[in-house]
């Protein structure tokens, strides 16, 4: 058999398979192909699939709006882009960016087997990220059986800038995270998905969004099970007391620009400018945007501090796995130098341990503290 013939069967083939792999969502039909895990196991991959309108235009910075139905069929077999973020540049960002993916072993045409279903977080301190397959891929996961879905929210201003009022409430990336969960079930049942059996897991801010999305009423039902890999809620670095200062100091940067304190006046400003501007300017700010507490609305995410609402009980009690990844700061063996000065400083003032928020009194016992918060870590 020559060439030409060998390359004309396995087109044939592809394009055989492909078009057999076809799902009908209520919003539309996508196309999926199928892949091959680690261990040899063949399962369907549906990337790319959109969950939501691109938040473009007046839609910047505001909550997601549930996605359009749509003619044809979108071709759902690669990676989508990835949303803007402050610590990459990269040629595929985009505020076009509310996609997710569906990995499932079965389809719903199948049999009458329904699977498990983990959905996934990424982590990047709620200013980076993305679920692209070379990252994140599901294969592991796969092959126990299970359907595992994942989902791009946005990051950064795009997600988190709030001017702490109804003009920029915020929490935009976490309101896509509950999108992204309420199309889950919807739409997992056609992918071979029991709605009963969704848990939410994540890693990093990942973690510390599925303690949010316990936290949080919107999230209700949603979801039966979380597991947080090294963060939670309680992190100092999951959430922004006073956002308001950020959305000026981002104007400023932008183009030196001076917007006085007025809300729809920044808005306005930031809506006028291309989203790459904005972009740019982000990597500039000294304030860290993140997670808010919002004025109470009926589509706030998070109105109440995290702690008094644990200890309130006001939650969605569902079972909570909960722990740190081992090699989570594996990272800073690229600089062993740096690491290895910051272990000797450690050593040599073990108070350094102590969270600065943990707001001790002046008669504390610094060093039993710290003592007991090395034992728990070693």
């Amino acid at each position: 058999m020559n060439c030409k013939i060998c390359c004309i069967l396995l087109f044939c083939s592809i394009s055989y398979g492909i078009a057999d792999v076809l799902v009908t969502l209520p919003n539309g039909k996508v196309r999926g192909h199928v892949l091959e895990s680690p261990g040899g196991m063949k399962f369907y991959a549906f990337q790319g699939i959109p969950y939501a309108k691109p938040p473009v235009g007046n839609l910047r910075f505001q909550a997601p709006q549930a996605v359009e139905n749509w003619d044809g069929i979108i071709n759902a077999t690669k990676t989508s882009n990835r949303c803007y973020s402050v610590a990459k540049d990269t040629d595929d960002e985009s505020e076009d960016c509310l996609y997710l993916n569906v990995y499932t072993p079965i389809l719903e045409s199948e049999n009458n087997t329904k699977l498990p279903v983990m959905i996934f977080i990424y982590g990047g301190g709620f200013n980076d990220g993305a679920s692209a397959y070379n990252i994140y891929g599901p294969d592991y996961l796969l092959e126990q059986d299970l359907i595992v879905v994942s989902f791009n929210y946005r990051v950064g201003p795009f997600g988190f800038l709030s001017t702490g009022d109804e003009v920029v409430p915020g929490n935009a990336g976490l309101k896509d995270q509950l999108l992204a969960l309420k199309w889950t079930n919807q739409n997992i049942g056609l992918f071979g998905g029991d709605i009963t059996k969704i848990t939410l897991f994540g890693q990093s801010a990942g973690a510390a969004s599925v303690a949010y999305h316990i936290l949080s009423n919107q999230s209700a039902g949603l979801f039966r099970a979380g597991i947080a890999e090294s963060g939670s809620a309680l992190n100092i670095w999951g959430f922004l007391q006073n956002p308001r200062p950020y959305g000026f100091e981002l104007a400023l940067k932008i183009d030196n620009v001076t917007v006085t304190d007025n809300s729809t006046l920044l808005l306005n400003y930031l809506l006028s400018v291309p989203a790459k501007e904005i972009d740019i300017a982000s990597t500039k700010t000294k304030i860290t945007v993140l997670p808010v507490i919002e004025k109470e609305g009926e589509d706030s995410f998070l109105t109440k501090e995290m702690y008094e609402q644990l200890e309130s009980g006001d939650i969605n009690r569902v079972p909570l796995l909960i722990g740190i990844n081992s090699e989570e700061s594996l990272g800073k063996a690229k600089d062993l130098t740096s690491y290895h000065n910051e272990l000797v400083k450690l050593d040599s003032d073990i108070t350094l341990l102590i969270p600065s928020d943990l707001n001790l009194t002046e008669n504390s016992n610094k060093t039993e503290i710290a003592e007991e918060i090395k034992k728990d870590l070693s």
